[in-house]
């Protein structure tokens, strides 16, 4: 049997998220968009750090039966720990086979297209920050710009957040303005946990 026929046969789908910071934001999200999600139909595997934000996570999606994969000796600095990251990425892709991946923030992405490209497994980039020119200044920013350049064009669709967060990564990598490439899924409210409060209140 094809891989592909595998995976169209495959119940539940297999979805690998990939995030290099479980925090914030990127965990409001995975909370809105995953935690009640269908275990008949979907298996979550999240790769992250080792941290409280991983903690967080593993509340936010207990029901879920999600697989977790540490990740260890990532830099406690502030520093993306990118080459750590991505040989755990490595060694998860080959340990099984994902109908999805889907990785969290520019760092898990870049992290994750060469890898995922090569294992062709469909991949997902989820734009959770605006970018800043800043960011690609110097020599390493010259660097992180062309690697994030090759990491766009590998991943199957770029979804970002917002119009402005659309925008603005046109603005810096004009190539991924293609309506076949991107996308734009806004952010809501999970309003439910507010009418809860209201009645503690």
């Amino acid at each position: 049997m094809s891989y592909v026929s595998e995976i169209n046969h495959r119940v539940p789908k297999e979805i690998l998220l990939i995030v290099r910071w479980p925090g914030g934001g990127i965990r409001t999200f995975i909370r809105y968009v995953y935690h009640k999600i269908d275990v008949s139909k979907w298996h979550l595997t999240i790769l992250a750090p080792e941290s409280g934000g991983m903690d967080l996570l593993r509340n936010d999606l207990a029901e879920t039966n999600t697989n977790f994969i540490p990740v260890t000796g990532i830099p406690t600095d502030g520093s993306s720990g990118a080459v750590i990251f991505t040989k755990q990425i490595i060694k998860t892709l080959r340990s099984r086979k994902f109908d999805l991946v889907h990785s969290h923030g520019f760092i898990s992405g870049t992290c994750a297209a060469l890898p995922v490209f090569f294992c062709r497994f469909p991949h997902i980039l989820t734009s959770h920050d605006v970018i800043n020119k800043e960011q690609f200044f110097g020599f390493k920013g010259k660097i992180k710009k062309i690697a994030l350049c090759v990491a766009l064009r590998l991943v199957n669709r770029v979804h970002s957040v917002s119009k402005e967060a659309q925008e603005n990564l046109f603005e810096n990598f004009p190539h991924v303005d293609d309506n076949y490439k991107s996308i734009v899924i806004s952010n809501g409210i999970e309003i439910d946990r507010f009418r809860e409060l209201r009645h503690v209140i």
